[in-house]
């Protein structure tokens, strides 16, 4: 879901570049939703955390996205296909039909987990300079066989682990 940051100044004008109420910008899916993102040493694709998310005006404005920030570092900007992130500014403009941008977002696990995080868009709004959307993430570990390791395998080895003073992995436990 969407959240808006309250305007820097108390300008009357602070609501004049926009038409209505409704924030500027909208994505498309809303929350944005990567799920069992997998990683590990059996995993075959590297791009299965990427997602790709329509960035759409909804003002009658020109609109500039100057910045694109995460609230979580292991979320990263790429292009729909992967490659390289979009060059910022992004700039819309609604009477020239420019009103729709698709991003990548890519997640990168560093171990099994459920992720809340946000992405943040700074734009050149007085009324709207940052726009803020959730992101939810989750991970699963694929073993060297290509086998998908179970959470409880981890708590099942860093339990064994500190118990019997041994480096047992998940991948271990889950053979056993």
């Amino acid at each position: 879901s969407q959240t808006t940051v309250a305007p820097q100044s108390g300008s009357d004008d602070d609501n004049q570049d926009t038409d209505s109420d409704l924030p500027p910008l909208v994505v498309i899916p809303d929350p944005i939703v990567l799920s069992n993102i997998q990683f590990g040493p059996g995993v075959q694709e590297a791009d299965g955390g990427t997602q790709t998310v329509v960035v759409g005006l909804q003002a009658n404005k020109d609109l500039e996205i100057q910045n694109i920030q995460f609230s979580d570092d292991r979320f990263s900007l790429t292009s729909p296909t992967g490659g390289s992130a979009p060059v910022l500014p992004i700039v819309f403009f609604p009477e020239q039909g420019i009103d729709f941008y698709p991003i990548g977002i890519s997640y990168s696990p560093d171990g099994v987990d459920d992720v809340s995080a946000t992405i943040e868009f700074s734009t050149n709004l007085d009324s709207h300079p940052l726009l803020s959307f959730d992101i939810e993430a989750s991970s699963i570990f694929v073993g060297a066989e290509g086998d998908i390791i179970p959470e409880e395998a981890f708590a099942l080895a860093e339990a064994f682990n500190d118990y019997y003073t041994q480096t047992y992995t998940a991948e271990d436990m889950s053979a056993q």
